[in-house]
C-alpha cells in the first residue's frame, strides 16, 4: 500500500540522519 512511499521516505530519513 504504502511500502514504494515509505521506500523513498527512509532513504530521504536514513540521508537526512547520516548528514
Amino acid at each position: 500500500r504504502w511500502k514504494k512511499k515509505n521506500r523513498k521516505a527512509l532513504h530521504e530519513s536514513l540521508l537526512k540522519v547520516k548528514e
